[in-house]
């Protein structure tokens, strides 16, 4: 498992939907499967999507959708270094509970569209994109 640290602006446009900026850091360091040399991964997402919310009490169900600009960064000592970015899509939905005051715990599960061909003579395709679950800490101001 690995920690992705996100920050996540949002503008209420109205009582049930919020525009929404997005960003994470994630980087992954790790061997190839094969030759079990050391290998690193980074992706940087700008994403920009509206949220829904439902209720009105502590418990706030949401889901939301929007598109992203996706950096991101392979490097492979001995070869060379893949440095991309591809526009990608997601859709989310979660719920946070809402302390005293200005506080919140958000629990997420996002789904992201995105997929980069290679170069090489097959021109395979590979899914950058998935499931990804994500627990956080908010303040509403």
């Amino acid at each position: 498992t690995n920690i992705c640290y996100s920050l996540d602006l949002s503008y209420k446009v109205s009582n049930n939907v919020e525009l929404f900026l997005h960003s994470d850091y994630l980087k992954i360091d790790g061997k190839t499967d094969y030759t079990k040399e050391d290998t690193s991964f980074t992706l940087i997402p700008a994403e920009l999507g509206f949220r829904y919310l439902l209720g009105k009490k502590k418990f706030k169900a949401y889901f939301g959708a929007g598109g992203g600009f996706y950096s991101y960064k392979d490097e492979h000592p001995g070869l060379e270094t893949l440095n991309e970015s591809q526009i990608g899509f997601f859709g989310e939905g979660g719920i946070r509970y809402l302390f005293s005051g200005s506080l919140f715990i958000d629990l997420k599960l996002k789904y992201i569209l995105l997929k980069s061909k290679t170069e090489d003579e097959n021109g395979d395709t590979i899914d950058l994109g998935g499931l990804a679950y994500m627990v956080g800490i908010g303040f509403s101001f």
